[in-house]
């Protein structure tokens, strides 16, 4: 893991390069520190920031969030402020392998994923904002959700009783929902995030 020095460093060189707005480099940095003032206890840590200038149609891939099987997760944000505006700022962006995004099959099933998603609308299920296509590459654009997953949850403390069933029927009444569109969640977990 790249010390906090070396990672304050690339944000740096970063804004200079005109690659982050000084907004976009306070709020990283912000994260960096308390991120880091967190110290390592049992409790699940953000993931390390990487900085970078790549862009995907019109998003700027600012940092990475996290890496899948399928993919990696970014924190994004469209290059007109209009539309960052419109979609509450930064945005998480997941971008598939490109191995995966040449097979037919697993493009089908993403471009699915986004269509489904751009359909449902429910405050227990995370906004789905666009699908990107850009030279080979598949993306979708999502909201940017922070916080913890539930195994997270579960694991750094002790939870009453009672607000796990809270926490529960929000899911149960988010799954209903999503059933009532038609759409069935194959990997529903407690160490899903948003």
């Amino acid at each position: 893991m790249k010390s906090l020095a070396e990672q304050l460093r690339e944000l740096r060189e970063a804004r200079d390069a005109g690659d982050l707005t000084q907004e976009q480099f306070e709020l990283f940095k912000a994260d960096l520190l308390r991120q880091m003032s967190a110290g390592p206890s049992g409790a699940e840590q953000p993931p390390q920031l990487t900085v970078t200038s790549r862009k995907i149609g019109a998003y700027h891939l600012l940092a990475e969030l996290g890496r899948g099987g399928m993919g990696v997760v970014y924190r994004a944000r469209h290059q007109l402020e209009s539309q960052a505006t419109k979609q509450g700022g930064d945005v998480a962006l997941k971008l598939m392998h490109v191995s995966f995004s040449q097979d037919a099959g697993y493009r089908a099933r993403f471009e699915r994923e986004a269509d489904v998603g751009l359909q449902l609308d429910h405050p227990g299920i995370v906004r789905v904002y666009d699908l990107v296509v850009d030279a080979g590459q598949l993306a979708l654009v999502m909201k940017l959700v922070q916080g913890r997953s539930l195994a997270a949850l579960l694991e750094a403390e002790s939870v009453p009783m009672e607000d796990l069933l809270i926490r529960f029927d929000r899911v149960l009444d988010a799954m209903r929902y999503a059933h009532e569109q038609g759409v069935l969640h194959r990997d529903l977990k407690p160490a899903n995030r948003g």
